[in-house]
């Protein structure tokens, strides 16, 4: 017979007992031993509590769990919870995931202050707004939702839009405690989808514009010049109808012939106008629906390969083109090349006559992104231009150069289809800097 030396208890457990009408009942046992008066184990006493309504609740606070953790993963949807007393930052792991990281590269058990990983995630532009956002709440009682917009960065250095919501928690009597808690939202593809929508807007307002002031002017000579050709038919016509004589009709036709026939050849232009700008709104509308091939491209062979297609250009104009080594960027690289074509093409066409014409080509990674600059040592744009240089059907010299106006529109289009952008720097009578910001080579992230 075992001999027992403690006297605190030893049976304490729960345990599923049938009940006599067949349901479950969960019992906690809590017993203790009892001993002789020589220390031998005689037995037990202790008591069995019905826990039932414990276990019932523990289990759906677990499947609450369970369900909460899987709504989190299936959204893709990172939570946080944020302690103000020790300012510290809890995240799920979808928190990372949703970026591409593996949590484990972050210490996830709990004992790690993830507040400062979240401030060095976040994009250099938005990190100041972001945490001053969240402080501003903090500070101003926690009142309502916290609601915030800001750039994270991925595992492969794109830069992730994140809709973060909080909220801080209250007490059981109603007081606001020390904890917030909340999500971190992908929004990258709605931003992305809003940008498309923003741009399209603004060209659907030049359209208007083209429709309502450009296809306005020739149709206005038109009508204008339509007339005058009416009203000389038909004093011809009441002259023959009049029975005048050949001498009079002679001296009639010499005198409205010259004015119909420059009335003929403005509502010509005129035709020939409105024909070039529809056919221009229509190259704009089949250029944004072009399919994109987006991959790493190699920028040094790309404008190699665009040298050597302008060699007779560059020879016949005698232009002295300079390319220094540029970073890789990703995108689609036909259409990239089309766009730094369009640029070289410009420089070119709007060369200073009284110099020889010199074109640099540089670039370099800045703030995680591969910067392009185009420049040039031509007639160069006034300051009051340079915001119209982008719009639809824009010319510097419609008079002395051939075009559509389209080639910045469309290379503004096309760059923003691949989160790229453009802009220029320019002097008149210096040259002009074209400069292109591009999404970098995931090689050089």
């Amino acid at each position: 017979m075992e001999i027992f030396q403690q006297r605190d208890p030893v049976v304490d457990l729960d345990k599923a007992m049938m009940h006599k009408d067949g349901h479950i009942v969960w019992v906690s046992s809590n017993g203790f031993p009892e001993f002789n008066s020589d220390g031998i184990l005689s037995g037990y006493r202790g008591s069995d509590i019905d826990i039932t309504e414990r276990k019932q609740a523990e289990e759906e606070l677990r499947v609450s769990e369970a369900r909460f953790k899987s709504i989190i993963a299936v959204s893709n949807t990172g939570a946080w919870e944020y302690h103000r007393d020790r300012d510290y930052l809890w995240c799920s792991p979808e928190y990372f995931t949703m970026l591409g990281y593996d949590p484990d590269e972050f210490t996830m058990d709990g004992s790690a202050n993830l507040s400062q990983v979240w401030i060095d995630l976040i994009h250099n532009e938005d990190r100041e707004k972001a945490a001053g956002h969240f402080s501003e709440y903090l500070a101003g009682g926690s009142v309502g939702m916290y609601e915030n917009h800001f750039r994270m960065k991925s595992r492969d250095s794109d830069w992730i839009w994140i809709w973060s919501r909080g909220q801080t928690l209250r007490d059981s009597r109603g007081n606001l405690t020390d904890r917030t808690v909340g999500t971190h939202i992908d929004i990258t593809e709605a931003k992305r989808i809003q940008a498309l929508i923003d741009a399209k807007n603004k060209e659907l307002e030049q359209i208007v514009y083209v429709a309502s002031h450009d296809l306005r002017s020739p149709l206005v000579n038109v009508d204008g010049f339509s007339r005058e050709l009416d009203y000389s038919l038909k004093e011809l016509t009441t002259m023959l109808d009049g029975g005048k004589g050949m001498e009079e009709l002679e001296k009639a036709l010499r005198t409205e012939l010259p004015d119909m026939k420059k009335s003929i050849v403005r509502i010509r232009a005129g035709a020939r106008q409105m024909d070039n700008l529809l056919k221009g709104l229509l190259k704009l509308s089949r250029s944004g629906r072009a399919a994109l091939q987006i991959e790493d491209i190699d920028m040094n062979e790309c404008i190699g390969q665009l040298a050597s297609s302008l060699a007779f250009t560059l020879q016949e104009t005698e232009a002295e083109l300079t390319v220094e080594d540029l970073p890789a960027c990703r995108g689609d690289s036909v259409q990239v090349m089309q766009v730094f074509s369009n640029l070289m093409d410009n420089a070119v066409k709007y060369r200073d006559p009284d110099r020889p014409l010199k074109i640099k080509i540089r670039g370099a990674m800045e703030a995680d992104r591969a910067v392009y600059r185009v420049e040039d040592n031509g007639m160069g744009i006034a300051e009051n231009h340079q915001e119209y240089v982008f719009e639809l059907f824009h010319r510097l010299e419609p008079e002395k150069t051939e075009g559509e106006g389209l080639g910045l529109t469309i290379a503004r289009q096309t760059l923003s289809r691949m989160y790229g952008e453009i802009r220029v720097e320019s002097q008149p009578g210096k040259g002009s800097v074209f400069i292109v910001s591009m999404p970098p080579a995931w090689k050089n992230q």
